[in-house]
């Protein structure tokens, strides 16, 4: 993949760095040490909210890659009609994104560049005007991108930070399901309590709404698979959607 930049031709692949940098999380490596704990502090911000505040994350991702390649770029002007800018967007779109989901890792279904505070044409500077909902999150964005473009360090470290903490975090709140040991004891009544339970309890954090939706998609997928009991499997299914 060959891509111009601002004074040369240089030949680089976005997926295969970022990739690289995964496989060296994966392998325990560590750079925290290289890093001040402010900015420590602020990838960890980021890395909290990579879920809720994808858009902020997925185009930090890119940026960072975009450095890499390119550092004589300010990384700030992410818009091609910025002055001095590039189109981080075209980026993310093609290939931040998709390596990112093919890594199991929080992604856009297209671009970061997709939210709307976040595709202002203006620059990443402190004082960037785009109304990013977290604050803090914003704060954190915009300094660690100040960090990166003005205080000189290496980018790949706070990448590599980064998605550390995101792929501890993916872990914590991994679910094992476990089969239950006396399936044939629970009762229609029973999974309509608990299902209930989960559907009104207010977890307070985005995605609490997806639950009834996932619940049903489980089900039919497990009838779909399960198809010697989908007799069975249709019996229960009307008998829920009755009674929620």
């Amino acid at each position: 993949m060959l891509i111009k930049s601002n004074h040369s031709t240089l030949s680089m692949n976005y997926k295969e760095l970022l990739i690289s940098i995964y496989q060296e999380v994966i392998e325990g490596k560590s750079y925290s040490s290289k890093i001040n704990n402010g900015t420590l502090k602020n990838i960890e911000i980021i890395a909290k909210k990579c879920f809720s505040q994808k858009g902020v994350y997925t185009v930090l991702v890119t940026l960072i890659i975009y450095k890499i390649l390119h550092p004589e770029q300010d990384i700030r002007n992410h818009q091609a009609q910025i002055e001095g800018g590039f189109s981080g967007r075209v980026i993310d779109t093609q290939y931040i994104s998709p390596t990112l989901r093919e890594l199991g890792l929080p992604a856009m279904a297209e671009s970061g560049w997709t939210t709307r505070s976040l595709e202002q044409p203006y620059p990443y500077t402190l004082d960037y005007q785009g109304r990013i909902g977290n604050k803090q999150v914003k704060k954190a964005f915009l300094e660690l991108l100040d960090t990166i473009q003005n205080q000189k360090i290496n980018p790949k470290y706070i990448l590599h930070e980064l998605l550390t903490q995101i792929i501890v975090i993916q872990q914590l709140n991994k679910v094992v399901i476990q089969p239950l040991n006396n399936a044939e004891k629970l009762t229609i009544n029973k999974i309509i309590k608990v299902l209930d339970s989960q559907f009104s309890f207010n977890y307070k954090i985005f995605g609490g709404s997806k639950l009834p939706v996932l619940a049903f998609y489980s089900l039919y997928d497990d009838l779909e698979l399960k198809s010697v009991h989908k007799q069975k499997w249709i019996e229960l299914l009307k008998e829920l959607e009755n009674d929620l």
